[in-house]
């Protein structure tokens, strides 16, 4: 009984001191302490950005947060130091249930446009239920005008309905390396007969990459203005508990298609396709 109330009583000390150690301190080196930790954090910079170690650790060590405001300062946008949100149980219901799909409506027989606003956990079930709410869709418009972009895995499961699987579609590239990644097969297939994209001055990222792939593996029209052109994918570093760095790292790419500078649409978009006083449209 004795033996038993040892054993409890040591796991419990156990326990408690893992639940002390603070989280920076996990997978930094085993000694010293928060200098390791600055110097993890360096080195985790350095996988995707050139920077000054040493000038670093000069100026701002054992303070990584300094060091994140240097590195920001030196290199320029598109990197910058974002505040971490924490937010509430009620807020990440709300951001977890949010659609992707705004609106879905008629605008002419067989027509229909579609406002795709992000890259939400259940849009290929959203494009399902809505494709597959009517008969008679001959020609699908995606307006893309509002959607600066998002999850990329869940963009290329989405185009994938339209186009079935495409081997090396992306590039990646990264100091001199080039990494190729796939469209995937999709469980199933969209079968869309025309396929238009509208694009403006706010589409960016992983909404101007579904309009690229689908314009050159799904013959899509892309129509509206040239869109922002961000090329590039964010790597993500977190700094202290509040604050994150972001880093451009690979440029990405797809062979054929210019994103650079922005997509220079196909043409204008027809005035009847956004006519928000058109008998029945909603308010």
């Amino acid at each position: 009984m004795r033996s038993t109330t040892a054993i409890n009583l040591v796991f419990a000390g156990l326990l408690a001191a893992i639940l002390a150690t603070p989280l920076p301190a996990w997978g930094a080196a085993p000694a010293g302490g928060a200098v390791d930790a600055f110097g993890l954090f360096l080195n985790r910079v350095a996988a995707f950005a050139s920077i000054d170690q040493p000038r670093l650790t000069s100026a701002c060590s054992p303070d990584p947060l300094c060091a994140a405001r240097l590195i920001v300062e030196t290199l320029g946008p598109p990197a910058r130091l974002e505040a971490v949100v924490h937010p509430d149980t009620d807020s990440i219901r709300r951001v977890t249930s949010q659609r992707s799909i705004s609106q879905f409506q008629s605008i002419s027989p067989g027509s229909y446009i579609m406002r795709l606003d992000r890259f939400g956990r259940k849009l290929n079930r959203e494009l399902f239920f809505n494709i597959n709410s009517v008969n008679n869709l001959s020609n699908l418009i995606i307006d893309l005008r509002g959607n600066q972009g998002g999850d990329v895995d869940r963009m290329r499961r989405a185009v994938a309905l339209f186009t079935g699987p495409i081997p090396g579609a992306i590039e990646l590239t990264h100091r001199g390396t080039v990494k190729r990644i796939d469209i995937p097969t999709p469980n199933r297939r969209l079968i869309i007969p025309r396929l238009s994209l509208l694009i403006g001055s706010q589409t960016a990222s992983s909404a101007e990459l579904l309009a690229v792939l689908l314009r050159q593996h799904a013959n899509a029209a892309i129509l509206g203005a040239r869109s922002v052109g961000k090329n590039y994918l964010y790597r993500i570093i977190p700094v202290t508990n509040d604050w994150r760095l972001l880093l451009p790292a690979e440029h990405v790419s797809v062979p054929g298609q210019t994103i650079a500078g922005g997509i220079v649409p196909d043409g204008p978009i027809p005035p009847r396709w956004t006519d928000s006083k058109r008998p029945g449209a909603p308010n």
